[in-house]
């Protein structure tokens, strides 16, 4: 009697063990489906901005060269105004009172250097955004590798910084 007893709770044991099994079994396939989803979700958000960094470095770089190309330009005809005056002061009075009609109609060096000055400084700004904008992707990369580490290891910390929905959609 004891023994019929003993096997009968015995078998309730084996059975609810067996059900707490089965339910911790589909809770940790969830968790696993959770986390699959929210690596596709963050890789794909990582390629949309890494694309769009892409996109706005690729610009930055032609605006430099656009910029550089203007200040070679300009240096260009800086030298070639100094070199119309080294040349107007080394003829005669008749010459450079003609050279100077003529260079009248040209830029004057004090503009042209102006001009090299600003498209310096729009130079040295479009480095900078340019610095910021690759400091801020190494940013968003580094907290994409953390959020993918975190997931893998199963932790949950709750002072990690989380990415924005934005970054994440």
């Amino acid at each position: 009697r004891e023994r019929r007893r003993l096997e009968a709770e015995l078998g309730r044991l084996q059975r609810e063990r067996l059900a707490a099994q089965q339910h911790l079994e589909s809770e940790g396939e969830a968790w696993r489906a959770q986390v699959a989803l929210l690596d596709r979700e963050a890789a794909q958000g990582a390629q949309a901005m890494a694309a769009e960094f892409s996109d706005l470095l690729q610009q930055q770089a032609l605006e430099r060269d656009t910029l550089q190309a203007q200040v070679e330009e300009l240096k260009l005809h800086l030298r070639e105004q100094s070199a119309m005056v080294m040349g107007d002061s080394a003829g005669t009075a008749a010459a450079g009172s003609a050279s100077a009609g003529a260079g009248g109609a040209s830029v004057a060096p004090e503009v042209l250097r102006d001009e090299i000055a600003e498209a310096d400084r729009e130079a040295r700004n479009l480095r900078a955004e340019k610095e910021e904008v690759q400091q801020a992707y190494v940013k968003l990369k580094a907290a994409i590798v953390a959020a993918r580490v975190d997931s893998a290891v199963g932790g949950n910390d709750p002072h990690r910084p989380i990415l924005p929905p934005s970054a994440a959609a």
